[in-house]
């Protein structure tokens, strides 16, 4: 008996091109991300750095030229608030422009009394939207109960609400 014969697992050079295309893609992307990042932490090249050291040895020459010349100095700071250098700047007053009232003297408007006529602010109307999109305040009837809910004794468990009086259910579920 004869085997089927297997298919040859070659990969085609299509294939290794569309490797290589990703490959050098990344490689790209990678490159321009660590050049950015390199300029955004302030990387220096080798002529700033040279530069650097140089200015970092001229410095250190003249403090030791300073040391040398004033022995008798001696520090000051005997403890970590004598470092503290915020109360050496007199504190700014904030500038108001010359156009504004300043606060103190603007005048206090009273807030204007509901209108009695005005339905919205009355408390015995309510706004309903009919059918057609219309809107138009209700007067809301005297003799419909109000309900006496207290709010506090509503109850989330379960993703439902529930309403308890003295510790005792009294709601059901429902629509």
């Amino acid at each position: 008996m004869q085997l089927p014969e297997e298919p040859d697992n070659k990969i085609s050079p299509q294939l290794i091109r569309a490797i290589m295309a990703v490959t050098l893609f990344v490689f790209v992307i990678l490159a321009v991300v660590v050049g950015l990042n390199g300029k955004k932490t302030g990387r220096k090249t080798p002529a700033a750095t040279a530069e650097t050291t140089t200015k970092t040895e001229s410095m250190t020459a003249s403090s030791e030229q300073a040391s040398k010349a004033d022995s008798s100095y001696e520090s000051t700071v005997e403890s970590p608030a004598d470092l503290d250098f915020w109360d050496l700047y007199p504190e700014e007053e904030e500038k108001v422009p010359e156009n504004t009232i300043a606060p103190d003297t603007e005048e206090e408007k009273p807030e204007p009394l509901p209108d009695p006529d005005d339905p919205s602010t009355d408390g015995k109307h309510t706004k309903v939207e009919n059918r057609d999109g219309t809107e138009e305040w209700v007067l809301i009837s005297p003799y419909l109960p109000r309900n006496d809910y207290d709010f506090t004794n509503l109850v989330s468990q379960s993703d439902v609400m529930k309403y308890y009086i003295d510790g005792t259910l009294s709601s059901f579920w429902g629509i």
